[in-house]
Formats: structure tokens, C-alpha cells, sequence
């Protein structure tokens, strides 16, 4: 199981730095290891290039069919947020909703999803976020020795 992050970032200056440097936090957790891995894209959204319709604050599940290993949960993100503790911690409340995506969302008929484990990806990221954070000052790596 494998997180993997990107986006569409349309933002610049300190707000752009922010959801870049968060956005590598997330890639480093859980890397893929292998190309036969389950793998959660977290994708990131800024900026005002795309209204509500398209894509509505918070998460939002992507399309993703049977044969797919890769589910892609997009997040809009707030405008205004330009410190990456601020980006931090909005996505870390949003974790919970991704989680809960992730979970419930993906396929369970003909070919059996992780969606389980996956999920469980997803909360451990949400634990990193708030408590490597708080105590180290930056997130870190699951595989980081401690």
C-alpha cells in the first residue's frame, strides 16, 4: 500500500511553498515500493482555476475503475492558507473524509480493493501529521528509523 501526492497548483508565492512542502511530506510517508502496489493519490487543487462544481472545497473521490490500483482522492484547498503549518493542519482534519473515501468508495465487486488497509494508510498519515509535527517540528517517514 502506497501513498503518493501532486496537483494542480495554482497559487504562488508563500501559499505555493506551503502546499508544495506538504505535498512532499505526504510522498515520503508511504512511497510506492513496487509498480504492483495499491496506491492513494492524494492530488491537491489551488487557486481559483476551477469553481465549486468542478471541484467543491475538501475531498472528492476521483474516478477509478475495477482493474485501477491507483485512487485518486482530490483536495481542494481553502485560499488563503500560506503557512505549511496552516496547510498542515486543515489537510490533517481533512484526513478524516479521505479515510473515510477510501474505505467506502472503492470497488468491491469482481476484483477485491485493499480498501481496508488503505484506509489504514490514510489514518496513519493523519497521526504523522499531528503528532511528528508537534513533537519534531516536521513530519516523520513511517520508515524512519526513530
Amino acid at each position: 500500500m502506497a501513498i503518493v501526492s501532486g496537483g494542480i497548483f495554482s497559487e504562488h508565492g508563500a501559499a505555493l511553498e506551503a502546499h508544495k512542502i506538504i505535498s512532499r511530506e505526504i510522498s515520503r510517508f508511504a512511497p510506492p515500493e513496487s509498480e504492483d502496489d495499491y496506491v492513494v493519490d492524494i492530488a491537491f487543487i489551488t487557486g481559483r482555476n476551477y469553481g465549486p462544481d468542478e471541484f467543491p472545497l475538501g475531498a472528492s473521490a476521483g474516478p477509478v475503475g475495477r482493474t485501477q490500483r491507483r485512487f485518486i482522492v482530490w483536495h481542494r484547498l481553502p485560499e488563503g492558507l500560506e503557512d505549511p503549518s496552516e496547510v498542515r493542519a486543515w489537510f490533517a482534519m481533512e484526513l478524516v473524509e479521505t479515510e473515510s473515501l477510501v474505505r467506502d468508495y472503492l470497488p468491491r465487486r469482481s476484483k477485491a480493493y485493499p480498501a481496508a488497509a488503505l484506509a489504514g494508510e490514510i489514518r496513519a498519515l493523519r497521526e504523522m501529521l499531528g503528532s511528528a509535527t508537534a513533537a519534531t517540528g516536521r513530519p516523520r517517514a513511517r520508515h524512519d528509523s526513530i
